[in-house]
């Protein structure tokens, strides 16, 4: 974040928390802004009080994040951006004599804020504004706040009753310019519903004519369709325009038969086709295409031969616009598109609200923030957008400008503090950590059935020109070097990470071990091959690789120690790569292919458990449990010895996770109808769910099915899904959400911090809980990356309403930094251990 350092205290909410003599300690006016960007501009404005304390550095830096990310991220448009800038210094006071602005939408200056931003719904597309009246407003308010700020702080709330006056009056234009838009979308799309039926009709009634002339096709893609359509809409569908219409047709086909019952007279004839012409001339723009359907019809009607005119199937002529099938990933994000929504097209400068979705034809309207059209795409065309990245879903602009900047800049702190928790600083690359994570995910969702895969670790001895062992701040850029150009020497989906002072492992697919060996030893010649230089100096570097092959990744930290091993065998005997022999040094582990059979024999005989560990609330002495989750527990013996975690592994790489997940579910359920009592005592039981079963529609129509049965609380229950599986499957798990709430079910969003949710993405799943990654828990105490970044997951909660949950805590140092932090609820050995779920009765 530009000119802005993250303070390990947290978030605007803890600026104030500083209290006590430090929060008090005075610095000098010119020391202790040197890593404050903001006071560095406020003494260059000459506007630096003589003594700043701690607790205001903390929030002017906190407003300077604000605004940077405002600029960042274009919250503010570009016809607006004076004035705000004109603002910032008086607002820079503002916050370090009166913090609570930054944090209460209730203050006037931060309603100023969003007012101001309110006007720019005037601008047109280019984010300017023209006029002048405005214009004139918004400077003598700018003006009038930075001259009286300081001595009169009413002078926030004045500007905010003037600028809402003409804010008001622009909220309801837009409203009524979308209101009117949705209107005639209706319109449209009550007239194809109703096109769509007269087709349906069409070829209900002709179903008896097995081949039509080709002349009554010609009128009913020529507009006799629209008579129709005119006469049901204005009259009714039982309407005599209606009969009428409909008898025009079959009569026309009665007559052109090829041996009608009754030949119809000239007169007859001329009747209809001058009823015919009329009708035409209503909805036919074209008076040449009028004419010739009207000469068609005399011509075919009056010719006595009528068995020698070309004739048709009625189905196979009728114009019928069929939407095309949509792919699983376009029926995905048209699930998730909502009106409402603020979607970001890269063609566009401005973001465009979704104001319309057509069914029929599948259609999707955009306005732009003043509520005027300016996009009307097929569904086709949007859906190809969202999957090429030409448009994207953004912040929704009708929230006030300081929601959306707050947690824009929470999100951003919180990207940039989970990078460096995953991230070598350095290089870039993923840390080890990290590295074995992504690689069992990347293992879980391979699509190779027959396939297996190897990590590698390559070590570089570096030399300088003398023969030395280069230094780190030559190893650094060189190392630096090799994490831009390896992606481009290895298959797309391979992984990277940093191993050590001077090595990088890597994980790729290979079909067996000679595939992996052939691979790396093209990696490290086209290495070897890329020269090294650094200021005029040549440096000599001597890669050495280690490889461990192996059919799955179940635990990728093993192999990563035998490939380490393995390399270093490999630097010792001067041998560019050895491979690990890893059938020879199996690990215990059976066979990912055997545990199909296993799996099976476990799920049918019930070897399997359920265990209950209590959440408590973070500040309840007495520990009194909220609620409990509820833990699967294998008892499978001997051969079948598996613990938990590897089990589920091994499901969720054959695909059955959701088999394990339904036998959980239905034992649960079984003991909640069995123990309504205790139930009712209880605060809820709370299950994990994988992703596959999340978007498994057969497991949803389970649940529901149970739920429907109304002998169970739907409120006693929580599902918990992991930030990982909710964010791939955004559109399925907001589908299963809704579903399920309906009944009273709640929702906890697990191992939180781990990944990337937006704010956008927290809100809009509407969730109970947010659980912190236990990853985060555990050093709470020593790691102030770890601090911050549960601070910042404390913040998100709050701004949400969502309360947030720890788990693992194990001591009571871990608990009351917790409690201290703001955390809701605990969970942990120190809370209760896990006992069976039996015993709660």
């Amino acid at each position: 974040m530009p000119g802005y350092a993250p303070h390990p205290q947290g978030m605007p909410a803890a600026a104030g928390a500083g209290g006590g003599a430090a929060g008090q300690t005075m610095m000098p006016g010119t020391s202790g802004i040197a890593h404050s960007p903001v006071l560095q501009r406020l003494a260059a404005a000459g506007a630096l009080p003589p003594a700043v304390t701690h607790e205001m550095q903390r929030s002017v830096d906190m407003f300077g994040a604000l605004f940077d990310t405002m600029h960042a991220e274009k919250s503010v448009s570009e016809g607006m951006r004076p004035f705000f800038q004109q603002l910032e210094t008086s607002l820079i006071k503002l916050a370090m004599a009166d913090p609570e602005f930054l944090a209460s939408p209730a203050h006037p200056a931060h309603k100023v804020l969003n007012t101001l931003d309110r006007i720019s719904m005037v601008a047109g597309d280019d984010g300017k504004i023209t006029d002048a009246r405005l214009l004139r407003l918004m400077s003598r308010w700018t003006d009038r706040i930075n001259a009286e700020a300081d001595k009169n702080p009413g002078v926030f709330e004045e500007a905010r009753t003037q600028l809402e006056r003409v804010v008001k009056p622009l909220l309801h234009e837009r409203a009524a310019r979308v209101f009117r838009l949705q209107e005639m979308c209706e319109g449209r799309q009550r007239a194809e519903v109703v096109k769509q039926r007269i087709l349906r009709d069409l070829l209900k009634r002709l179903e008896n004519e097995r081949a039509v002339p080709n002349a009554v096709i010609e009128l009913l893609n020529g507009g006799w369709r629209n008579v129709l359509l005119i006469a049901e809409m204005r009259h009714g569908v039982d309407s005599d325009e209606a009969r009428e219409a409909w008898q025009v047709l079959q009569q026309l086909c009665t007559w052109l038969d090829a041996d009608p019952t009754e030949p119809p007279t000239t007169t007859q004839i001329q009747a209809l086709l001058q009823q015919i012409d009329q009708a035409l001339t209503q909805v036919c723009a074209d008076k040449f295409a009028q004419d010739r359907i009207v000469d068609q019809l005399a011509a075919a009607l009056l010719d006595e031969g009528k068995s020698q005119h070309q004739r048709t199937s009625v189905a196979a002529r009728l114009d019928d616009a069929a939407s095309e099938p949509l792919s699983e990933a376009q029926d995905n994000l048209a699930e998730r598109l909502r009106v409402g929504d603020w979607l970001q097209f890269k063609s566009l400068d401005a973001p465009l609200n979704l104001i319309w979705i057509g069914d029929q034809p599948p259609v999707y309207v955009f306005a732009n923030y003043r509520g005027i059209k300016k996009l009307d795409i097929k569904r086709q065309d949007l859906l190809q957008s969202l999957e090429d990245g030409e448009a994207q879903w953004t912040e929704d602009l009708e929230l006030p400008l300081m929601d959306r900047s707050y947690s824009a800049m929470i999100q951003k702190m919180q990207r940039d503090l989970l990078w460096q928790a995953s991230h070598d600083p350095a290089t870039g690359l993923a840390n080890r950590k990290s590295f074995f994570r992504s690689i069992r995910r990347n293992w879980l969702r391979s699509q190779t059935a027959d396939s297996g895969y190897a990590i590698g670790v390559i070590q570089f001895d570096i030399s300088k020109p003398t023969g030395e062992t280069a230094g780190v701040e030559i190893r650094t850029p060189i190392l630096r070097d090799y994490a831009q150009i390896m992606p481009t020497l290895l298959p797309p989906n391979a992984l990277l990470a940093r191993s050590g002072e001077s090595g990088i492992a890597f994980w790729i697919e290979a079909a067996g071990q000679a595939s992996a060996q052939a691979q790396t030893e093209a990696l490290l010649h086209a290495l070897t091959a890329h020269p090294q230089e650094i200021n005029g100096n040549r440096y000599r570097v001597q890669p050495a690789a280690g490889l461990a092959w192996a059919r799955d990744c179940i635990t990728p930290e093993v192999y990563y120690d035998n490939a380490n091993a393995a390399c270093a065998r490999a630097r010792e005997s001067d041998m560019s790569v050895v491979q690990y022999d890893s059938e020879a040094d199996e690990s215990g582990v059976l066979a990912l292919a055997e545990w199909a059979h296993e799996l099976t024999a476990i799920l049918a005989s019930n070897q399997l458990s359920l265990n209950c560990q209590p959440v408590a609330a973070a500040a309840d002495a007495a520990r009194t449990p909220l609620y409990y989750e509820v833990l699967l527990h294998p008892t499978a013996e001997g051969e079948r010895s598996i613990a938990t975690r590897d089990l589920i592994a091994v499901a969720e790489r054959l695909q059955r996770i959701t088999e394990i997940d339904r036998w959980v579910v239905r034992h649960v359920l079984q003991w909640m109808r069995a123990h309504s009592d205790t139930l009712a005592r209880i605060g809820g039981l709370s299950i994990n769910l994988s992703g596959q079963s999340v978007t498994n529609p057969l497991f949803l129509k389970y649940l529901q099915a149970e739920l429907a049965r109304g002998d169970l609380p739907g409120d006693k229950l929580i599902f918990e899904i992991s930030e990982a599986d909710a964010v791939e499957g955004h559109a399925q798990t907001q589908l299963f959400m809704r579903q399920l709430q309906r009944h009273g079910c709640r929702f906890t969003l697990d191992e939180f911090g781990a990944g990337n949710s937006s704010y956008t993405s927290l809100k809009s799943m509407k969730l109970d809980y947010l659980k912190i990654d236990r990853a985060l828990v555990r050093e709470i105490g020593t790691s102030m990356i770890d601090e911050a970044l549960v601070r910042s997951i404390l913040e998100t909660g709050s701004f949400l309403g969502i309360r947030t949950v720890a788990g693992f805590v194990e001591n009571e140092e871990a608990l009351a930094k917790l409690a201290e932090m703001g955390v809701d609820c605990v969970q942990g050995y120190l809370i209760g251990e896990p006992r069976p779920l039996e015993t709660l009765a």
